[in-house]
C-alpha cells in the first residue's frame, strides 16, 4: 500500500479517523473511464458500504464533471464514509452537469460537516433544469446557509416536478437560530409530488410552519407525504399544517407519519378540517400511533371523513392512543358510505377502552354493507374478545360481498374455541376470499381448538395463502389438517 493510502483522514476530509483504506480499482469507475464520456446520457452507480480510497473518489468526480451532456445522475453512496472534503469535490463535479433532469444521491450516513453539505448545495444548485430530484441526506451536518441555499435552489428549478429529501437524524450545527432565520421556500409551478421525511428532528415550530407555508406555493401538487417521526413540533405547528393542507385541493394521495409525536387534540382537528377539504384524494395513510390525541374529536374526524367519496385506500393507525371504544362502531356505520373504498386497514391497538357486543356488532355490519371493499386489516390486540363479540365480527367477514383478503391482529384476547370455529366458518363461507392472516399469539388455544380451525380452513377451494401465527409451538396436527390445500403460501408459525 502507499505512502498516501497510509494516512490518516480526519472527518474533515474525505474518511474517517484511523480508516484504513482500500486502494484497489472499483471495477465500476474503470468501466466508466473507458466510456465516450462528453456523450454520455446516464450514469447509475451504487457503491453502497464500500469505503471508497480518496484517489478512486477523485477519479469519479473527474468523470462526472467531464459529462456535461449528462441528463440522469444516480449515486449510491450510502455508508461510504465521505467527508466534508469529499463531498465538496462531488458538489464541484455535479456542477458542470447542467443539463441533467434526474439527480438521485444517496449519501446517508457519512461524515459530511455543515461546510461540505454548503459545498455540495451549491454545487447542485446549478442544475436548474431538474425535473427529478432525489436527495438522502440522513445522519450528516447541515446549517443555516446551506438550508437558505438549498431553498433558494429550489426555487429557481421551475421545471421541478418531484422532491424527495429525507433529513432524518441530521444534525443542526447551529441551534440558536432565530425564527426569522429559518429559510424554508418552495415555489415550482410544476410541483406534482413532495416526499418530506425529518424523523427525530429536536427543533423549533417555525420549520414545519416554513413547510406548510410551502404548501400553498404548488398549485399542481397531487402527491404528499410527510415522515415526522418521533418529531418535537408542537400541536401549534401541525394546526398550521392542517390549515394549508387545505389549500392543496388537487391532492390525490397524502401520507401523514406523525407517530410519537406531540400532536394533540386541536392539532388533529386542524389536520381533519385540512385533509377533508381534499376532494380528490384517493389514498390516505394517516399515522397517529402513541400520541396524545383523545376522544374529544374522533366523531368529527369521522362525520367529516365520508367526504371524502373517492377514497379507495385509507390505513389510519390509533396505536396506544386515548380513541374510545365508540370509534370503532361509529366507523362501521360509515364504512357503506365510502363507496369507492377498497383496502382498509385499522391499527386501535391498546387504545380503544374496552370492547362490547354492540361494538364489534356494529363494525361486523359495517364490513358486510361495504360494496367494494377487497381488502381490510384490524388489530385490536389486548382487548378481551368474547365468543359472542367474535362472531359479529366474523358474520361481517363471511358475508362481504368482494372480500379477498383480510387480516385480523389478536394478541392477547383470551379467544375461546368457539371464537376459533365462529372464524373457521367465515373464512369457509366468504366465497371470494383468496389471502388471510390471522395473529393469534398469547391465546392460549388448545391442540383441539386449533385442529378444528384447520378442518374448516381445509373447505376452502379458493385460499392460495394462509398465515396462521399461533406461537412457538410444533402445531403438527395443524399441519396435517391443511395438506389437502394448494396453498402458495402457508405459515403455521412465527417467522
Amino acid at each position: 500500500m502507499s505512502q498516501i493510502a497510509q494516512n490518516n483522514y480526519s472527518t474533515t476530509g474525505f474518511f474517517k479517523i484511523n480508516q484504513v483504506c482500500d486502494t484497489s480499482k472499483i471495477p465500476q469507475i474503470e468501466n466508466l473511464k473507458n466510456q465516450s464520456l462528453k456523450e454520455m446520457t446516464s450514469i447509475n452507480l451504487n457503491l453502497s458500504g464500500r469505503k471508497i480510497y480518496h484517489e478512486n473518489f477523485l477519479e469519479l468526480c473527474k468523470i462526472i464533471s467531464q459529462c456535461q451532456n449528462l441528463t440522469q445522475l444516480c449515486l449510491n453512496l450510502n455508508y461510504a464514509e465521505i467527508g466534508t472534503e469529499g463531498a465538496s469535490k462531488l458538489g464541484e463535479s455535479i456542477s458542470q452537469c447542467q443539463q441533467l433532469q434526474y439527480l438521485n444521491l444517496n449519501l446517508r450516513y457519512n461524515l459530511i460537516f455543515a461546510i461540505g453539505s454548503l459545498k455540495l448545495i451549491q454545487g447542485i444548485s446549478r442544475c436548474t433544469n431538474l425535473k427529478s430530484l432525489c436527495l438522502k441526506f440522513d445522519s450528516n451536518v447541515i446549517n443555516k446557509p446551506a438550508s437558505i441555499k438549498f431553498c433558494e435552489f429550489i426555487n429557481q428549478c421551475q421545471y421541478l416536478e418531484d422532491i424527495d429529501i429525507e433529513m432524518n437524524y441530521i444534525k443542526i450545527q447551529e441551534e440558536n437560530l432565530g425564527d426569522e432565520d429559518v429559510q424554508i421556500q418552495i415555489s415550482c409551478p410544476k410541483l406534482q409530488t413532495i416526499n418530506l421525511s425529518l424523523q427525530h428532528i429536536q427543533n423549533k415550530d417555525i420549520i414545519l410552519c416554513k413547510i406548510a407555508e410551502a404548501l400553498n406555493q404548488s398549485p399542481q401538487l397531487k402527491k404528499l407525504s410527510l415522515n415526522l417521526f418521533q418529531s418535537q413540533f408542537s400541536d401549534l405547528a401541525f394546526i398550521a399544517l392542517g390549515d394549508k393542507i387545505s389549500n392543496n385541493q388537487n391532492l390525490t394521495e397524502l401520507n401523514l407519519n406523525l407517530k410519537e409525536s406531540e400532536l394533540g387534540d386541536e392539532g388533529f382537528l386542524k389536520l381533519t378540517q385540512g385533509i377533508t377539504k381534499c376532494q380528490y384524494l384517493k389514498s390516505l395513510v394517516f399515522n397517529c400511533g402513541f400520541t396524545q390525541i383523545t376522544q374529544k374529536y374522533q366523531d368529527a374526524f369521522l362525520e367529516k371523513l365520508i367526504q371524502l367519496s373517492l377514497l379507495n385506500l385509507l390505513i389510519l393507525d390509533f396505536n396506544n392512543t386515548n380513541i374510545e371504544n365508540r370509534f370503532l362502531a361509529k366507523f362501521g356505520e360509515i364504512l357503506p358510505k365510502l363507496q369507492y373504498l377498497q383496502k382498509l386497514e385499522l391499527n386501535l391497538s391498546c387504545s380503544l377502552k374496552g370492547l362490547s357486543q354492540a361494538i364489534l356488532k356494529e363494525f361486523g355490519e359495517g364490513l358486510e354493507s361495504s360494496q367494494n371493499l377487497k381488502q381490510f386489516v384490524l388489530d385490536i390486540s389486548g382487548y378481551v374478545i368474547t365468543a359472542e363479540e367474535m362472531s359479529y365480527l366474523c358474520k361481517g367477514i363471511s358475508n362481504s360481498k368482494c372480500l379477498t383478503d383480510f387480516s385480523l391482529r389478536l394478541v392477547r384476547c383470551q379467544l375461546d374455541q368457539q371464537s376459533l370455529k365462529y372464524l373457521g366458518i367465515s373464512i369457509v363461507q366468504c366465497t371470494n376470499l383468496i389471502s388471510f392472516s390471522v395473529n393469534l399469539i398469547a391465546n392460549e388455544v388448545s391442540e383441539e381448538s386449533k385442529e378444528e380451525l384447520a378442518k374448516y380452513i381445509s373447505k376452502s377451494n379458493r385460499l392460495l395463502c394462509c398465515y396462521l401465527i399461533l406461537g412457538f409451538q410444533s402445531n403438527l396436527k395443524l399441519i396435517k389438517a391443511l395438506k389437502c390445500l394448494r396453498l402458495v403460501k402457508f405459515n403455521p408459525y412465527i417467522r
